[in-house]
């Protein structure tokens, strides 16, 4: 069979276009697997996209590939290039869902809660539409591959990883500080454990450090927003001691895969979270399902600088044994070549 020619193209300028579209092809290249090409983020529901000046440009890309590789088309605008792409030139239309679409009018803490429920704008429609469209659906867990196939008989479960090569820095304090990285989805997650921070804080005067726009009057460091290019350096930077993932159980945090574990892991920091399903299965984690597990897990982890130390190595080498990024861009790449043998 011919080497493939795979264009990945995403409407997140987030971790979602990273790990799930760029990261993936970035390794199936490298492996000369397949040709790849990966184009800019456009802008989540930008108009702009099916204006003339980009038509020439989306069609020789699409002339070009075999396949198009995507994040879900969300909105109208880039649902319409997406079909475009494929109808023009008979490419195969690969969607990956990382989130339980369906579920998103279920949390009003939701920053697309209201868009999603808009029915002039009509996200969850085209979000079903999109994945009954694709030749192939990608999805991080089982559980989101369970959720989609009314809408797809061919879904295939894709993990995310952690590229070591890219979480590559010094990290490193003095301190020891309990640190938290999440996007503004998580609110109610935080005010789940900062109480229990408030006082440990109190008690051994240990660092509050936060990458993401949660309010909160606890912290002594905050970094609201990094794009995700700088995303590892900062993390780095931030030199967390122990990490944290409070997380609801919900519908839609059933559908996460634990991302929160993986990159603290990847710089040794060991991490305490929510006794939820994305980090069920995972083994070098300390869950917390009541209020006095997060404050007994922190504690320990604060007085004993050992079992931080052989936690965050022992979660190393899991990320590095269960989550190769070379192993599951290679199962991507097995499931879209599947797509041109006879009969699919």
């Amino acid at each position: 069979m011919k080497k493939l020619k795979i264009t990945g193209i995403t409407n997140q300028d987030s971790g979602v276009g990273f790990y799930r579209i760029n990261q993936p092809l970035r390794h199936i290249g490298d492996q000369k697997l397949a040709k790849v090409h990966t184009m800019p983020f456009w802008g989540q529901h930008s108009t702009h996209l099916t204006d003339p000046e980009f038509i020439d440009y989306f069609d020789l890309e699409s002339k070009w590939s075999d396949v198009i590789f995507s994040t879900i088309g969300s909105d109208r605008h880039y649902l319409a290039l997406l079909m475009a792409m494929r109808d023009r030139n008979g490419c195969k239309l690969v969607i990956d869902a990382d989130d339980d679409m369906l579920s998103v009018h279920t949390e009003p803490s939701n920053p697309a809660y209201a868009s999603y429920l808009d029915p002039q704008g009509r996200h969850s429609e085209f979000c079903q539409y999109s994945l009954m469209q694709a030749d192939l659906v990608t999805v991080s867990t089982e559980y989101l591959k369970e959720r989609y196939k009314h809408l797809n008989d061919n879904i295939v479960v894709v993990k995310n990883c952690i590229d070591k090569k890219f979480f590559n820095h010094k990290s490193k304090s003095d301190d020891i500080t309990i640190g938290y990285a999440a996007s503004g989805t998580h609110q109610k997650d935080w005010e789940m454990v900062e109480p229990i921070l408030k006082k440990l804080k109190k008690k051994y005067g240990v660092k509050i450090k936060m990458i993401g726009p949660m309010q909160s009057n606890i912290v002594d460091e905050q970094v609201n927003w990094v794009e995700m290019l700088k995303y590892p350096k900062e993390l780095a930077n931030m030199g967390f001691t122990i990490g944290i993932a409070p997380i609801r159980d919900s519908l839609m945090s059933r559908a996460k895969s634990g991302l929160r574990w993986m990159e603290y892991s990847a710089y040794k920091i060991p991490t305490v979270a929510s006794n939820v399903v994305p980090f069920r299965g995972i083994e070098n984690i300390l869950l917390a399902s009541e209020p006095e597990d997060w404050y007994a897990h922190l504690e320990k982890l604060i007085l004993d600088k050992k079992l931080r130390t052989k936690l965050g190595q022992k979660a190393y080498n899991e990320l590095g044994e269960s989550y190769d990024p070379n192993y599951w861009s290679g199962k991507l790449h097995e499931a879209i070549q599947s797509l041109f043998i006879q009969g699919k």
